[in-house]
């Protein structure tokens, strides 16, 4: 007895349809641009308490590597602009600013000119430029999670009250990462 019609069709389908099937999507992880500025808030947070009691260095490069470890490489944040006068940065198409009356958010880092007692002799004043990014906000203080508040080279946690920032700030900008 031959084969009939039937048994040579359906091995040929089989092979056909495996052919035709395309592969499984894999799906796209989101990338640093594709979360919101909560979620970059709170990773830029999270990296940063990685550090907490540890030597973190000077302030502005650690909040350097603090922002392109949380962000994994795509964001540089930007220099402290000379004409600034130790707070504010140049322009960067990552960093986005608010003006000063607005009340940062926990995750946005400050940039400022602290009032100092003694004469700094990196910029021949009685001020020191300083970067620090926001953990808490509450009514009568701010909480910092910053590297060498202390001239110690440490990260670490810090409040500071809203009269203390008021009298010993000069100027200061708050900046999110984009």
């Amino acid at each position: 007895m031959g084969l009939g019609v039937e048994a040579l069709l359906i091995p040929a389908v089989a092979e056909a349809a495996k052919k035709k099937s395309p592969p499984p999507k894999k799906r796209r992880e989101p990338t640093w641009h594709d979360f919101s500025q909560d979620k970059r808030n709170g990773l830029i947070l999270a990296r940063g308490l990685d550090d907490e009691g540890e030597d973190g260095g000077v302030c502005k490069p650690w909040v350097e590597e603090v922002v392109s470890d949380a962000s994994k490489g795509v964001v540089d944040l930007p220099l402290t602009t000379e004409g600034g006068y130790g707070c504010a940065w140049e322009r960067s198409r990552d960093v986005g600013t608010y003006r000063q009356s607005r009340i940062p958010r926990p995750g946005e880092i400050l940039q400022m000119k602290w009032r100092t007692v003694r004469r700094n002799p990196d910029t021949g004043g009685y001020w020191t430029p300083h970067t620090a990014i926001v953990y808490s906000i509450s009514s009568d203080e701010m909480e910092w999670l910053d590297s060498n508040w202390l001239n110690d080279l440490k990260v670490r946690i810090h409040s500071v009250k809203w009269a203390e920032f008021r009298t010993k700030v000069i100027c200061y900008s708050i900046y999110y990462i984009l």
